[in-house]
């Protein structure tokens, strides 16, 4: 099973993503961890949550996971530049620069986001190559397809199928990540899952049984 492989703060990302899949966000959790090796704040998605949000913050669009998770440290517990930002998702231009800003090193992620995701401008600007920090790229595929499935189901029953803009740049790199969201976008178990909050361990685990099986053996995934 993947989850059991997974390092803490992948776990605890994923916890948020499931958090943020169930308040009716999108599924994309974030989590900083301190030199000590332990989690020192999270953050979730709350884009499409209604009612009081933490620090203050009136705007949604805005309410993305790495922000909460980058508000929310205690910089009398935190060594920021010992620390580490882990998310879920490729960090959005907005995300990067107030990670960049906010004197961490280092920021993993765990699916690509060919859309809106810009680690790349680590790479194509002057001033965001000029202190050498990182993004590291996860790179376990099974991971990635299952987060894509679960972000293409949530924004196909929210905001419905006319998504081309954002579906086209996925599907050059997110073939399997697609076919499983379309999959699950009729998937009653799923729905009961997320209705019911469940547990993140009992959510994956059902995941991991109904869909990664798919990407081997659906016919036309690749």
């Amino acid at each position: 099973m993947i989850w059991k492989t997974l390092a803490q703060p992948w776990q605890a990302c994923l916890e948020e993503a499931w958090n943020a899949y169930c308040a009716g966000s999108l599924p994309i959790g974030a989590v900083v961890y301190g030199h000590d090796h332990k989690i020192v704040s999270r953050g979730r998605n709350r884009r499409y949550e209604r009612g009081n949000f933490p620090f203050g913050v009136l705007n949604q669009e805005i309410m993305h996971a790495e922000i909460q998770a980058i508000l929310a440290i205690d910089d009398e517990q935190v060594a920021r530049h010992s620390a580490e930002l882990y998310t879920s998702m490729e960090p959005c231009p907005m995300c990067l620069g107030t990670w960049y800003m906010s004197n961490m090193r280092v920021v993993h992620f765990a699916a690509r986001d060919p859309y809106a995701g810009s680690t790349d401008l680590l790479d194509t600007t002057w001033y965001m190559s000029l202190k050498g920090k990182q993004a590291v790229f996860l790179d376990l595929p099974p991971l990635e397809d299952l987060l894509i499935g679960l972000h293409y189901e949530t924004e196909c029953r929210i905001r419905g199928s006319n998504l081309s803009l954002v579906f086209d740049q996925w599907a050059p790199v997110h073939s399997r990540g697609i076919a499983i969201g379309n999959l699950m976008v009729a998937d009653k178990t799923l729905q009961h899952l997320r209705d019911q909050s469940a547990a993140i361990d009992d959510a994956f685990s059902y995941l991991e049984a109904a869909y990664l099986p798919v990407t081997n053996t659906k016919p036309g995934v690749s």
